[in-house]
C-alpha cells in the first residue's frame, strides 16, 4: 500500500521539531526593583535641557545555552519619567522688532511605557557577564508657537551603545539541571550611547526661527544618551518548568506509531 506523501512530510516536521524542544537548553526567570536610569535630551538655539526615565524594575528570562555556551537576556524595564518634554522660550529680534516664541520637543521609547531588550553573548559558569542594550529607539514630535501660530513635526531617533562597559553579573554555582541560579550584581558603569542625528529647524512665517538637536550633549557632541543600571546584592532566578518534557513524550509515541504506518 502506497503512504500519502503529506504524512511523511508531517513524519520529519514533528521530527525536526522534537530535536529542537530537546536541545534548546535551559530557562530562568527573575524579577526584581532596579536602580538607575537613562536621559532623554535635547538642545535648541535657546539652550539644552534633559530629563531621566528612572528605572523601577527589571523582569528577566535567561536562556542558557550549554551546547553553545551562549547566555541570552529577553525582559523588559519598567520606569517612571521624570518628564515627558522639554519646553524652550525664547525672544528673538526679527525686522528690529522682538518677536516671542516657544518650542516643545515630547521624547518617548517606541516601547513605552518599558524598555524592552533581547541581547544574547557567550558566556561560561562562574565568570562575569555584561548587560549592555546594544539599541534603544525612540519618538519624538515637537511644536514651535509663534505669531499665533503653531508649527509641528516629528521623527525617529536609535540610540546605539557605544561606550562604558555595561552592568556585569556571575552566575554562582553551576545550574547544570538545578531549578535556581542566583544572579550576582558586581558592578554599574556608565553607559553612554550616541544616538542617530535627528533634528533640523522651524520657522514660523513671522520669521521667528529655531535650530534643535535631539540628544543630550556629550563631549561637545550632541546626540548621546547616559544609561546606568543597577541593583543590590543578589536576586534568584528559577527554572521555567519544561512543557517540552511533556511534548517530547507525546512526540515519541507519535513519531514511533507514524513511522510504523509510513516506512
Amino acid at each position: 500500500m502506497r503512504k500519502p506523501k503529506f504524512l511523511k512530510t508531517a513524519f520529519l516536521i514533528a521530527a525536526n521539531l522534537c530535536l529542537q524542544l530537546e536541545a534548546h537548553g535551559q530557562q530562568y526567570y527573575f524579577s526584581t526593583p532596579l536602580g538607575g536610569f537613562l536621559t532623554m535630551g535635547a538642545w535648541t538655539s535657546a539652550g539644552r535641557d534633559t530629563f531621566q526615565l528612572n528605572f523601577n524594575n527589571l523582569s528577566e528570562n535567561i536562556f542558557i545555552d550549554p551546547v553553545n555556551h551562549t547566555i541570552r537576556q529577553v525582559g523588559e524595564i519598567s520606569y517612571t519619567p521624570s518628564a515627558s518634554s522639554l519646553t524652550f522660550t525664547q525672544t528673538q529680534v526679527v525686522n528690529s522688532a522682538a518677536v516671542p516664541g516657544t518650542f516643545t520637543i515630547q521624547m518617548a521609547l517606541n516601547s513605552a511605557p518599558t524598555l524592552h531588550f533581547d541581547i544574547i553573548r557567550g558566556f561560561s559558569y562562574g565568570t562575569q557577564y555584561q548587560f549592555l542594550i546594544p539599541q534603544v529607539d525612540c519618538n519624538t514630535s515637537y511644536s514651535l508657537e509663534t505669531g499665533g501660530q503653531t508649527y509641528v513635526g516629528s521623527s525617529l531617533y536609535s540610540l546605539f551603545g557605544a561606550y562604558g562597559s555595561g552592568t556585569y553579573f556571575s552566575v554562582s554555582s553551576d545550574p547544570n539541571f538545578s531549578d535556581s541560579i542566583t544572579i550576582n550584581y558586581i558592578q554599574a558603569n556608565l553607559d553612554t550611547f550616541y544616538g542617530t542625528q535627528s533634528g533640523g529647524t522651524l520657522t514660523g512665517a513671522n520669521g521667528f526661527s529655531v535650530n534643535f538637536q535631539i540628544g543630550s550633549l556629550f563631549q561637545n557632541q550632541t546626540g548621546h544618551e547616559n544609561m546606568r543600571a543597577y541593583f543590590p546584592g543578589s536576586v534568584i532566578a528559577t527554572l521555567v518548568p519544561e512543557p517540552s518534557v511533556f511534548a517530547l513524550g507525546g512526540g515519541a509515541i507519535c513519531l514511533i506509531l507514524m513511522r510504523r504506518c509510513l516506512f
